[in-house]
């Protein structure tokens, strides 16, 4: 507060030293002063762009319906490979059973969602389980690429 250059001394600074050298001390390699002109730094500029990003903040039960929503996309993409395995999409349910969890107070409430969120899960790998089994026997790099998704995940 106390400790800022007045305007009118930076100004009279300016007057006396119009190379902006006053004081700065920096030389090259050669010995003579650079050219440039130092700051005060009392303003500080910051570029700051700000874009949008799919983060949230990763509880339990986003992550199981985060989990079953990247399964159905497989089991999705397994159909188009030529994998004819019957399963019925669980997103909906998870998603209703996450918003659930985390809009339902206390714990006694939550144990039930979380059960039948864990079920969903569960059935929805057995579902991917079944069709990485059946794509085993079929050959192709799609298959294979497909199948290393499935690892990845």
């Amino acid at each position: 507060m106390g400790m800022e250059p007045e305007k009118v001394g930076l100004a009279q600074d300016d007057q006396r030293d119009p190379g902006g050298h006053l004081g700065s001390g920096q030389q090259n390699a050669a010995g003579e002063r650079p050219q440039q002109r130092l700051e005060s730094g009392k303003v500080v500029r910051v570029d700051s762009t700000v874009t949008a990003a799919p983060i949230h903040e990763p509880s339990d039960s986003s992550l199981l319906w985060d989990a079953v929503r990247v399964m159905v996309r497989l089991l999705q993409q397994a159909d188009a490979l030529g994998g004819a395995i019957p399963w019925h999409d669980h997103c909906r349910a998870a998603k209703k059973r996450a918003r659930a969890i985390e809009y339902t107070r206390g714990r006694p409430k939550r144990v039930k969602h979380y059960r039948e969120l864990l079920k969903i899960t569960r059935t929805t790998l057995s579902y991917l389980q079944q069709a990485s089994g059946q794509l085993l026997l079929t050959a192709g790099p799609a298959v294979k690429l497909w199948q290393a998704q499935v690892r990845h995940y």
